[in-house]
């Protein structure tokens, strides 16, 4: 539509501007850690704050909503693919009870050269980081999407095992820079030549496509994929199955679950 209209579009994944990010990129996309194999993501925060927007299952609330989509988006562009099995478990409860909305959700993605495993939450002890291990080295990142813009930003890049074995590691540091105005810097770009095209069609492909684990009748002959959602919170774990057809990732539903 936007296209149509002569308008652009970029999907605002802001950690995706960022100078370590786009460093991260390079180094997997030049085999610098080997094939990459597997990508461990945490991102999750403590707010049991019934009002707040993030609770609120009627506008969208939820830990996967949140800050799980951020997990699933970066798994996504290092692998350069969509997920072809996508797997949760979502827990709905938290120490006061429940808003509806998942406070922990645990998910695994398998890749065709990979995969990936994440974790999320509204309802525990803050932090977030990125470990991203290739079949000759590993890539780690600390406070990955809400980068501090008033300080400098370290990504360590490890070859040779861990210790006690001695490692070779090479800790990369970047000059402060704010990601919202690195991501309002290149989208200007776009506007003005073009530059993050490929993006852009990024987004076509995503936005083309089905939600993934929407139940699918077993008659569709496009359904080829499996989806496994184990939700804690309705009562006992029922693991349900369903067929995809398509990939989409950031806004998984299956059925009325969130995963």
């Amino acid at each position: 539509e936007a296209e149509r209209h002569g308008a652009k579009v970029v999907e605002a994944f802001m950690y995706r501007t960022h100078p370590s990010w786009l460093e991260v990129k390079r180094l997997v996309a030049s085999g610098e850690i080997g094939t990459l194999r597997h990508i461990q993501t945490f991102f999750g925060y403590h707010n049991l704050d019934p009002g707040d927007i993030r609770n609120v299952v009627q506008f969208g609330g939820g830990a996967l909503y949140d800050v799980g989509c951020y997990a699933i988006n970066s798994a996504r562009w290092l692998f350069e693919a969509e997920p072809e099995v996508i797997g949760a478990t979502i827990e709905r409860r938290h120490l006061h009870g429940s808003f509806g909305t998942d406070t922990v959700t645990a998910g695994l993605l398998r890749f065709p050269t990979g995969s990936a495993t994440f974790a999320c939450a509204t309802s525990i002890e803050d932090g977030q980081w990125v470990h991203i291990m290739g079949e000759a080295g590993r890539i780690e990142l600390w406070i990955p999407f809400n980068i501090p813009p008033d300080r400098p930003t370290q990504v360590t890049l490890t070859h040779g095992g861990a210790p006690p074995v001695d490692p070779a590691v090479r800790r990369i540091e970047f000059p402060v820079a704010d990601q919202y105005a690195t991501q309002a810097d290149a989208f200007a770009a776009h506007v003005l030549d073009g530059a993050l095209e490929a993006q852009r069609e990024a987004l076509d492909r995503r936005l083309g496509a089905p939600r993934v684990g929407e139940e699918a009748r077993g008659e569709d002959e496009r359904a080829r994929h499996r989806f496994v959602v184990l939700d804690h919170g309705r009562g006992p774990a029922q693991r349900r199955v369903a067929l995809a057809r398509e990939h989409e990732g950031e806004r998984a539903v299956e059925g009325d679950s969130a995963v």
